[in-house]
């Protein structure tokens, strides 16, 4: 599979200087690399994590900012159209998700951009004792703190990505599931 180059274009002190980046490298390395030796050594190199994860003017803003509004049914309804999606681990598509890139996906899809990671985004958001359609619920499963995460969608279910199944919905008191709950989060306002 042949990976895309992505063109930036950066304007830094009144000059404009392209930036090529090979999606391998720049993965690779987590740095973005500024071909112009005018510009001072410290505007040269960036974060890949800062400038990639950046929101747009149209974006709204992570849960780390401002807690945006969003329509749980709708983001529900977007899980729920994701039923059967195939479990892949590292997956972030439709073709195939593992359970972070899920919510993840769901999560952008409505305008909210999460961490990657369950680890990443449990330290995100407002945590809620009772949750409700829409809030995250995390797990501990098989190292200690969250390492599995679903979509709470109301009548005491979540829809999540199972390894074994895939994109399905199933219930809090789920005798695999219930004394593996650590708790839930809230990442907009209804």
């Amino acid at each position: 599979m042949m990976m895309a180059t992505l063109v930036f274009i950066v304007l830094v002190s009144q000059s404009i200087s392209p930036l090529i980046i090979n999606d391998h490298d720049a993965y690779a390395n987590n740095i973005l690399y500024v071909e112009n030796q005018q510009i001072a050594e410290s505007q040269a190199y960036t974060t890949l994590n800062e400038r990639l994860t950046e929101p747009s003017s149209s974006e709204s803003k992570t849960s780390k900012q401002a807690t945006p509004t969003v329509n749980a049914d709708s983001l529900i309804n977007d899980a729920k159209g994701l039923l059967g999606s195939p479990y892949v681990w590292g997956g972030t598509t439709p073709e195939g998700f593992d359970s972070s890139g899920f919510i993840h996906y769901v999560f952008k899809q409505n305008g909210i951009t999460l961490s990657r990671t369950h680890r990443e985004y449990w330290e995100e958001g407002e945590s809620v004792s009772v949750p409700e359609p829409g809030d995250v619920v995390f797990f501990e499963t098989y190292q200690p703190g969250p390492s599995h995460a679903g979509i709470y969608i109301g009548n005491n279910e979540f829809i999540h990505n199972s390894s074994s199944k895939g994109v399905i919905i199933t219930s809090m008191d789920n005798p695999y599931w219930k004394p593996r709950y650590i708790g839930a989060k809230r990442y907009f306002q209804p």
